[in-house]
């Protein structure tokens, strides 16, 4: 009658859960960093601090860039 039981992630599941989080929230900032305001320079510096960043991290720096884009497009 009811479901089968459900079993909980493993340690491993896990992990690569949020490896692929993490691999995701990178490439999406980078895609964002390719905007023209954005210096070379710059762009080096968010590689060497993405390193280090977990999801939320890397999706809040996102949404920071997106929003200069904005008033950079704005005041062009």
């Amino acid at each position: 009658m009811y479901g089968a039981a459900v079993t909980p992630p493993t340690a491993k599941q896990i992990a690569n859960g949020i490896a692929l989080m993490n691999s995701t929230s990178r490439s999406s900032l980078r895609k964002v960093l390719e905007h023209a305001m954005f210096t070379p320079a710059r762009r080096q510096k968010a590689e060497e601090l993405m390193k280090e960043a977990d999801a939320a991290t890397l999706l809040r720096w996102k949404l920071k860039a997106m929003e200069e884009i904005k008033k950079y497009e704005g005041a062009s």
